[in-house]
């Protein structure tokens, strides 16, 4: 089976665009001054889901995807505090900061920034 080495690429970079513009989208919520408790749970849902996929197809998390990591960490944090729990969102990040935990043997937090 002959692989199409320009399409996987053009895919890739499809799959990094879309998590940097809904990274963007959960940022701007989180900017505003009084974001509404539970807002873009489907985008984050989505966000996370497209992110593991990313890590999936390239066997890592690049620059972008790690910012998205950092947003999504802070969209649930915020959510926490208003009582709205979203743990599909916080099992994402569990799973994809063990991951860099296990790559880098540096804490989730140290992974993320680095």
């Amino acid at each position: 089976m002959e692989v199409d080495v320009g399409s996987c690429l053009r895919h890739r970079q499809e799959l990094r665009a879309l998590i940097v513009m809904g990274y963007h989208s959960i940022e701007k919520g989180l900017s505003l001054r009084q974001p509404r408790p539970g807002f873009g749970k489907d985008n984050a849902e989505l966000l996370a889901a497209r992110i593991e996929e990313y890590q999936a197809r390239t066997g890592r998390l690049d620059s972008h995807a790690r910012i998205a990591v950092n947003a999504l960490r802070a969209y649930c944090d915020f959510n926490e505090k208003s009582g709205v729990v979203s743990s599909r969102v916080r099992s994402a990040i569990a799973r994809m900061s063990g991951t860099l935990r296990k790559r880098t043997g540096q804490s989730s937090l140290a992974a993320l920034l680095t």
